[in-house]
């Protein structure tokens, strides 16, 4: 018995051979084990093949057997769950006709499916099924190979991660807590000639907090302060920010970009500190927070251009700087940055569930599909209604530019704390198969308007403040004690007389409102629980 060593095979007739050791994947131009899978590319589609094979074994060569093949016509596209469970068939198609993609079949648990993409692991959808047709991997159809596509996913929001927008309480609590604060001071340490000077790190992180109470709001993760940054070159943004603060504050300028006729003297340390305006949302008049709500409401601005930076699902961070009324909101990127958090299936200001009125009426509306990697395409022929209590609501101003609709409806404020106004948006016409139209709610809220702090003045105990809006309610009732005393009432200063007796009603237009936010600080007024009684010891008569 002889055992095999060689095999050959021909494709021409048995004029030639080629040899392939058995268990060896060579360069020949045929891999026979492959064949089924029909991965070799120098075979020709829409053609029949005669393979002839032999063993042979030292100097003895075999018979040869004949194996007839015929290459498909036509390219497939396979279908990949990436992660999902399923099955999906693969199809024929011919790539210069194209082919519309199936809808998909594909689950996963704890995500929604939101596209194709020729890229496993992409952030962006490369191919959607749409009205329009697949052609592979060429979009006009010239590239014949088989192709895969696969599954992209986006988590599902959890709510333990943000504000629960579903739960009114919770968005008004997120809301107080955050709208109703006290700015820390900005300390500006002052500049000289081309140095910026530097202002607080309370400062800059209060902006920064500001940031994310919007960016919870959508559904969005935290963004992160520059500093925090790993690989950041020491203070780099907090310097680039902060010096076109300086120079714009100290040149009498505002603008995004400037010139060495401009900056004088200063334009070599200007460009050497990274020319900070031109990375940068920035303000004029703007100071803190107040700077972050002038970029998310961009009056005046149609295609919201600087709210978009602000609400980039993925955006890395921010560093801050401000000399003056001339802010500046630097952006930077770091790609692997929130690479794990979750990204909403959509992306919409005002957006889903609870919202404070204020922060939503006279603002423009914003849409956009996070991870579609053309938005404008998807949205070319969409069109958008808003119903509300009213019935069909008018929309002004529409605008599909840099992958998002815009649009200004005319919705009615709540005239009341306890009647919700709840708006619904439907957008209809995206090219989508998967996502045809969809539709959310808005559920407008009148905010609480000023607060109430109470101070023990000399007594013991503790009271929360109490939020103030345009309904009149009962002031909480007092809860603080004093040994030997009766609270008689509340005076907004520590010496000052009664102004307002336990639970009194009050709204926020109340004249002792001052500040903003609005605040009022009640001080606790005290009598003595003896005052008015005699006492007499031991008393004689004579």
């Amino acid at each position: 018995m002889q055992t095999i060593t060689i095999y050959e095979y021909s494709t021409d007739g048995g004029s030639t051979w080629a040899s392939r050791t058995d268990g060896q994947i060579t360069s020949s131009p045929i891999i026979i084990s492959k064949l089924s899978s029909n991965t070799n590319t120098n075979l020709s589609r829409s053609t029949d093949y005669a393979i002839q094979i032999r063993a042979k074994a030292s100097n003895i060569v075999g018979s040869a057997a004949q194996i007839q093949i015929a290459t498909k016509a036509n390219t497939y596209v396979f279908f990949n769950a990436n992660g999902g469970t399923g099955s999906m068939t693969s199809l024929e198609f011919v790539p210069s006709n194209g082919i519309t993609l199936p809808l998909n079949s594909f689950t996963r648990t704890g995500y929604d499916f939101i596209g194709w993409s020729f890229n496993a692991s992409a952030e962006a959808i490369d191919q959607y099924p749409n009205d329009g047709l697949f052609k592979g991997k060429s979009s006009v159809g010239t590239d014949a190979s088989d192709v895969t596509i696969y599954a992209i996913w986006v988590r599902k929001t959890p709510v333990s991660s943000i504000i629960n927008v579903n739960n009114k309480q919770s968005v008004v609590d997120a809301f107080n807590a955050e709208f109703f604060r006290i700015q820390p001071a900005i300390n500006f340490s002052g500049g000289s000639g081309c140095y910026e000077g530097t202002i607080s790190l309370d400062y800059r992180l209060s902006i920064l907090q500001r940031i994310n109470w919007y960016r919870r709001m959508l559904g969005l993760a935290d963004a992160e302060h520059a500093e925090s940054h790993e690989g950041t070159n020491d203070k780099f943004y907090t310097i680039s920010a902060q010096n076109w603060a300086w120079v714009s504050s100290q040149n009498n300028i505002w603008g995004h970009y400037y010139t060495q006729a401009q900056l004088g003297a200063c334009w070599d340390d200007y460009v050497a500190k990274g020319k900070g305006g031109e990375t940068s949302n920035i303000c004029g008049g703007c100071t803190g927070v107040s700077s972050t709500d002038a970029f998310i409401a961009d009056g005046g601005v149609p295609n919201v251009g600087h709210r978009v930076w602000l609400i980039e699902p993925r955006q890395s961070g921010f560093a801050f700087g401000e000399v003056g009324g001339n802010h500046a909101t630097l952006i930077f990127t770091n790609s692997t940055k929130n690479a794990t958090q979750p990204i909403p299936k959509i992306l919409a200001y005002p957006g889903p569930g609870y919202f404070p009125a204020s922060y939503a009426i006279g603002k423009r509306w914003s849409f956009k599909f996070p991870v579609f990697k053309d938005n404008g395409a998807a949205f070319a022929d969409a069109t958008v209604s808003v119903s509300g209590p009213e019935g069909i609501v008018a929309i002004t101003g529409q605008l599909k530019a840099d992958g998002m609709f815009l649009f200004d409806p005319a919705v009615i404020a709540p005239t009341s704390a306890s009647i919700d106004r709840k708006y619904t948006v439907t957008i209809s016409g995206i090219k989508n198969q998967n996502i045809p139209s969809i539709s959310y709610d808005v559920i407008l809220y009148a905010e609480d308007k000023a607060y109430i702090s109470f101070n023990a003045n000399g007594g013991t105990g503790t009271m929360p403040d109490q939020y103030i809006g345009t309904d009149e309610e009962a002031m909480n009732e007092n809860t603080f004690t004093k040994s030997g005393n009766v609270f008689v009432g509340w005076a907004i200063s520590p010496t000052g007389p009664v102004l307002f007796e336990n639970k009194t009603s009050i709204t926020e237009g109340n004249t002792n409102f001052t500040g903003s936010p609005k605040r009022m600080v009640l001080y606790a007024v005290w009598k003595c629980s003896n005052a008015g009684k005699v006492s007499i010891d031991n008393p004689r008569v004579s």
